[in-house]
C-alpha cells in the first residue's frame, strides 16, 4: 500500500493500483490462509490444475475467459471496487496490474512446481548452484525491485534532457 501512496504523491499520472506487490502480499496471505487443505491435493494435481485455470481465465480484465470464448457479465465491470480480482471498473488505470484473477492459478502452479522440486534430490541438487553475485542479489529481491525502478526513470529523465 506505501507504493501506492507514493506513486499517488509523487507521480499521480502512474499510480499503481493493485500491482505486483500488492498481489503477491494477498496471494502469500490466501495461502496462509488455505495452504494446509491446498496441500492436501497432490503436487502434480495442483500444478496442472493452476495452469489450467489459469489459462481458462486469462481474459478476465477484457471481459472474457476461455481464451475469448466466453463473455464474462458486463456488471463484473461497472463497479470500481473489483479491480483486485480483476475486472476493472470505467476509467480504471494502473502502472502496474496484476489482478487476482487470473494470477492466483500461476501462483498455486508455482507453489506446486515448488513442492515438486522439493522433493527431487536431483532437481533441488540442479537448481541450487552457488553463484554468489546472483545469491546476494537473489535474496534481496524486494530492494531490487524497489530500487530498480527510481534508478531507470532517473537514468531516463537524464538522457531525455
Amino acid at each position: 500500500m506505501l507504493l501506492s501512496l507514493v506513486t499517488w504523491a509523487v507521480m499521480p499520472d502512474q499510480l499503481i493500483r493493485f500491482g505486483v506487490l500488492h498481489f503477491l502480499g494477498i496471494a502469500a496471505l490466501l495461502w496462509a490462509f488455505a495452504g494446509r487443505w491446498l496441500n492436501r491435493i497432490p503436487a502434480g494435481v495442483l500444478f496442472c490444475s493452476g495452469l489450467f485455470f489459469f489459462l481458462m481465465t486469462r481474459g478476465t480484465q477484457n471481459g472474457s475467459c476461455v481464451f475469448g470464448l466466453l463473455q464474462l457479465p458486463t456488471g463484473l465491470y461497472q463497479s470500481r471496487w473489483l479491480f483486485p480480482l480483476g475486472f476493472p471498473g470505467p476509467g480504471f488505470h494502473s502502472s502496474d496490474y496484476v489482478p487476482l484473477l487470473p494470477w492466483i492459478f500461476l501462483y498455486l502452479a508455482g507453489t506446486a512446481a515448488e513442492q515438486m522440486v522439493r522433493r527431487s534430490p536431483a532437481a533441488l541438487k540442479l537448481l541450487t548452484p552457488k553463484i554468489p553475485f546472483l545469491s546476494f542479489w537473489g535474496s534481496r529481491t524486494l530492494i531490487v525491485y524497489l530500487v530498480h525502478q527510481p534508478i531507470l526513470y532517473g537514468i531516463c529523465l537524464l538522457l531525455m534532457r
